[in-house]
């Protein structure tokens, strides 16, 4: 408290706010009303005492709870950055969570401000105000050369004064006052001094203390001064303090729904601000939210269009090749029908009509003739092709050198009894023939001989296990080149 009551900027806005009252719409206040607002913090009696200020220096009515913090902020950014080049007392921090000192020097340098409205002047005669009613009066000095100065009310400060080695020129001070200008913390003027400022009477007891001290002085200063206070201000600081007393405690009664009214309605409008972004970061969440949600969707209907789309291309394939497969499952049962029955008609001739004498018959003869020349035309290629893939088929497995036991007829010199357990034996050069002359009518006679030849090796060797090993090996070969020469054949794996 001892530190604020030093300050002169307190007294000097409480006295600007008195004398500006009228012209600019202010409510009254004491000094220690404004102490007692800046030490404890009263957000209410500030607001509303800075929204007067920057309106009466706007000249709107405009200025409210909810942006005079940021008006006051560009003010400042116009006054001490723009036009003085110094640093801005609050930049991004709000006015709350400033120091006590910057607080006070602020509302001072508003004050300041307001005096640059036009026409001020002429409001202040058009009240019948005069200059000299504003300004702060110096009621003299004492011994020592301290200053006294009285503002208003029931408070005296003193301005101590220090002689300072090196002069600095000042902007001086000024007066709070129409065409004046005020002090300045600590003064510092063309003569070398500087001044620092204290509180020194607040109470009648004071006064007197005081006036009685300079009435007992020998020196004249001090005894003009007694003689000033005991004249001029003594007699009616009874009355002055009554006064202030009875009107205290009427406008602490009067503002107190008023402040709590205040701190009520900033924290609503604070809890609605933060109502508002949490909304807005809901908002913008859920909108993430609904977009990737919508790229999922699309990402999942892409997909299942491709996979239906390779489902319906794999479909297509399985039925072309079931329809191809189909046709060459007919195709070779046509051929084979075909074959079998040429082969029944020309074993009956063979066997009745030529037995019977009949050769020499010219009809059955062209018969013969024309149905010989009909079958090798209508399924020569077919048959070709056959009796093809059964020579590729022979050759594939031939070509192996541990197989020679079944390529050609078994001696009976080298291989005693073998034509005794064995009969009608068969080998890889009788199939050889057996292809040449085409005396097979279908694939499956041709893979009966094979079978036969290496049932009849192990049917003579079965008690030696490498003859056993040798003819599984045989069949192994052979139906791998089966499926090589016959791929599409759909039987393989069964008669396998």
């Amino acid at each position: 408290m001892g530190d604020i009551q030093s300050w002169w900027e307190v007294p000097s806005v409480a006295h600007f706010c008195h004398g500006f009252r009228a012209a600019f719409s202010l409510f009254p206040f004491e000094i220690e009303e404004l102490e007692q607002a800046f030490l404890l913090g009263e957000d209410g009696f500030l607001q509303d005492l800075l929204i007067k200020l920057l309106q009466a220096y706007y000249q709107t009515d405009d200025i409210s709870l909810q942006n005079w913090e940021q008006q006051l902020r560009n003010l400042f950014q116009q006054k001490w950055v723009v036009e003085k080049g110094q640093s801005h007392p609050f930049p991004h921090m709000s006015f709350d969570s400033l120091s006590l000192r910057t607080k006070v020097e602020i509302v001072h340098a508003l004050c300041e401000y307001c005096l640059d409205v036009e026409d001020v002047t002429d409001a202040l005669k058009g009240q019948g105000l005069e200059a000299d009613h504003l300004r702060a009066q110096s009621l003299g000095h004492d011994g020592e050369g301290n200053e006294y100065w009285y503002f208003y009310g029931t408070r005296l400060y003193k301005e101590t004064k220090a002689f300072k080695k090196k002069s600095q020129k000042s902007e001086g001070f000024k007066e709070i006052a129409t065409g004046t200008k005020h002090r300045s913390k600590k003064k510092q003027n063309e003569t070398g001094t500087e001044s620092s400022w204290s509180l020194v009477c607040c109470t009648q007891s004071e006064w007197q203390n005081l006036a009685n001290k300079f009435k007992r002085s020998k020196l004249k200063e001090e005894k003009n001064l007694a003689k000033k206070l005991i004249t001029d201000f003594l007699p009616v600081l009874e009355k002055l303090e009554a006064e202030k007393e009875k009107t205290l405690r009427k406008r602490l009664l009067e503002m107190a729904p008023r402040r709590v009214s205040s701190r009520i309605e900033k924290k609503r409008h604070q809890q609605e601000e933060e109502q508002h972004q949490a909304d807005v970061a809901l908002k913008e969440k859920l909108r993430k939210l609904e977009i990737e949600e919508e790229e999922r969707k699309e990402r999942d209907e892409k997909e299942n269009k491709e996979r239906k789309a390779l489902e319906r291309a794999q479909r297509a394939e399985e039925r072309m090749r079931a329809i191809e497969d189909r046709k060459q499952r007919v195709e070779r049962r046509k051929i084979t029908s075909k074959l079998q029955q040429d082969y029944t008609e020309r074993k009956y001739f063979c066997e009745n009509v030529y037995k019977t004498g009949h050769n020499q018959n010219s009809k059955v003869l062209d018969y013969l003739r024309v149905k010989s020349t009909n079958s090798n035309f209508n399924v020569s290629k077919k048959i070709e092709d056959i009796y093809s893939s059964f020579s590729l088929v022979l050759s594939e497995i031939r070509n192996k050198s541990e197989l020679k036991p079944f390529l050609s007829s078994v001696d009976n010199t080298l291989t005693h009894g073998y034509y005794s357990i064995i009969q009608d034996p068969i080998d890889f050069s009788l199939i050889e023939k057996k292809i040449k002359c085409k005396e097979y009518s279908n694939k499956e006679e041709f893979l009966e001989d094979f079978q036969k030849t290496v049932d009849k090796f192990e049917l003579f060797s079965r008690t030696g296990s490498v003859h056993i090993s040798m003819a599984q090996k045989v069949l192994k070969m052979l139906w791998q080149a089966v499926e090589k020469y016959f791929p599409a054949d759909p039987g393989l794996s069964h008669r396998k």
